[in-house]
């Protein structure tokens, strides 16, 4: 995913887990970061993304770094490195494999 992106998110949901990722990634330079409240509420409204917007379409240099920011946050693993990672192989039993969470 080399694309720049305008991430929105809402501090209700998750937790707060999605507002604290969006300002990982914005500090990152990975994704341009608009709170859910600058959009809904009265000191901006849509005019607050529609800049946004604007913003990244007029400066071609800024949305291919925020592109590429993003593209090198995530490293690219293939699904069994992955899979290596959440699972620990359990003792075998009769030629059986058995696998669980890595907790």
């Amino acid at each position: 995913l080399k694309s720049a992106t305008i991430t929105i998110p809402s501090p209700d949901l998750a937790g707060g887990h999605q507002l604290k990722n969006a300002n990982i990634l914005a500090k990152a330079g990975a994704t341009r970061a608009i709170p859910e409240e600058d959009i809904t509420g009265e000191s901006g409204g849509l005019a607050v993304l529609e800049k946004a917007v604007d913003e990244l379409l007029n400066d071609a240099t800024k949305a291919v770094n925020l592109g590429n920011n993003l593209h090198n946050f995530y490293p690219a693993r293939p699904a069994t490195q992955i899979l290596a990672d959440l699972l620990v192989e359990r003792p075998k039993r009769a030629g059986a494999m058995s696998f669980h969470l890595k907790q």
